[in-house]
């Protein structure tokens, strides 16, 4: 029997997965180039692939019935929680099989993100996957957003 999905306060959540989910929000501060260092068209770019990335997983997962809060939300969606278990899942070199529904789209969508977490150094961890496992997150297709 699986519990029911209670929403969680971002802040509540580890540092790497609140940049991973400000990230799959959409949040554009996280695609900037960082202040410190000058800001060249080549980051520029890098930073709107980044950004245009994250908005293909998140219209793909839409059509799954999987929802993503805006930026700025005090809580953490359902739906939101099941793409991070799915990103995590995809950084794992072995993993158990996959939860994904298998839509060669979203499949690609979450590959590609989970490839660019990798390459920021956000690497989602062990607690992403546990906490979907008490959710019973992990073995359904769509998660519902709050």
């Amino acid at each position: 029997m699986t519990a029911p999905f209670s929403p969680i306060a971002p802040r509540r959540r580890p540092a790497l997965e609140r940049r991973a989910l400000a990230m799959l929000r959409g949040d554009e501060q996280h695609f900037q180039p960082h202040e410190d260092t000058p800001a060249s068209e080549p980051s520029r770019q890098a930073a709107k692939s980044q950004a245009l990335f994250f908005a293909e997983l998140r219209r793909v997962a839409a059509r799954h019935g999987i929802a993503v809060q805006p930026p700025g939300s005090r809580l953490v969606g359902e739906g939101e929680m099941l793409l991070l278990t799915w990103l995590a899942q995809e950084q794992r070199i072995t993993s158990q099989g996959r939860a994904i529904p298998a839509d060669p789209l979203l499949i690609a969508a979450v590959a590609r993100c989970a490839g660019l977490l990798d390459a920021l150094g956000i690497h989602l961890g062990p607690n992403t996957l546990y906490g979907a496992r008490l959710r019973g997150n992990h073995a359904s297709g769509a998660g519902a957003a709050l």
